[in-house]
């Protein structure tokens, strides 16, 4: 595998059928950029910033969000079995703000 190191540079970068696994990207600007069909197991995000992004049919099995600001957020057609909130059932919390509703 070969290594391409990119600094104080700024350049457009088309990738398509490319394995870019272990990459590291480290104080770069990836604005309006796009991913369709990418793998991105096991990735970390630290101290990044993705306001007004769209996450669409994306898989977010076994995730931790761990200090995230999620002001405005808009989650539909979720699915939530597991998932907690600050330690709480997440579908527990529909079940009873849905009974109350009725």
């Amino acid at each position: 595998m070969s290594n391409i190191q990119l600094q104080d540079s700024e350049h457009t970068i088309e990738a398509s059928d490319v394995n870019l696994s272990t990459s590291q990207f480290d104080d770069c600007n990836l604005a309006d950029s796009r991913f369709h069909l990418t793998t991105m197991d096991n990735a970390k995000f630290s101290d990044v910033h993705m306001v007004n992004t769209k996450f669409e049919r994306v898989n977010f099995d076994d995730a931790k969000f761990d200090g995230v600001s999620l002001v405005n957020v808009s989650i539909v057609n979720g699915t939530y079995d597991g998932m907690t909130i600050d330690g709480l059932q997440v579908n527990d919390l529909l079940k009873c703000y849905r009974e109350q509703k009725a």
